[in-house]
């Protein structure tokens, strides 16, 4: 039986340049695109963006070039959370203590630390129309949560060839 391989690629904001520069790399030296090599791309956050680019066709040196045209945008933190009603006079000392106590932000649970519009205007130049349903060859998860209900979503494309090769 022939090995079943996946590229999965994780998130980490701006870092995700990296991986897709390694990527390109290894392309490079093979003289060819690699996704056809895998059965399955998986990816979360800013690797999402890399696996389906690549699930699309673009290269991973075109992936790069994306980071570097879209960065300052896509990872621009948005202005503080603003609370209303009872949250209001209370808001202030909470994110103080909790910034003293771990470093982090408390408005990252309130909302996404980065400006979702950005990320979608970021990707309507460089996809337009498209979407996962347009994908013809590639298979590709994308796990996601939305951070204001609390609910995770899996975002799959073609995954009925993975279910019918492993005999689901």
């Amino acid at each position: 039986m022939k090995p079943f391989r996946i590229l999965a690629l994780d998130g980490g904001g701006v870092r995700g340049a990296f991986g897709a520069a390694f990527l390109g790399e290894i392309e490079h030296r093979l003289g060819r695109g690699i996704v056809g090599n895998f059965d399955l791309l998986a990816a979360t956050s800013t690797g999402a963006i890399t696996a389906a680019s690549m699930a699309f066709g673009m290269s991973a040196n075109d992936v790069v070039e994306f980071y570097r045209k879209h960065v300052p945008n896509i990872f621009h933190p948005r202005d503080p959370h603003e609370p209303r009603g009872w949250m209001k006079p209370v808001f202030p000392a909470a994110r103080t203590i909790f910034r003293r106590r771990t470093g982090g932000r408390f408005d990252d649970f309130f909302r996404s630390r980065y400006c979702p519009h950005a990320l979608r205007h970021s990707f309507e130049d460089a996809f337009g129309e498209a979407t996962m349903q347009d994908l013809k060859s590639a298979s590709l998860i994308v796990p996601a949560v939305n951070l204001s209900i609390g609910r995770s979503y899996v975002f799959a494309r073609r995954i009925w060839r993975i279910i019918s090769r492993i005999g689901m």
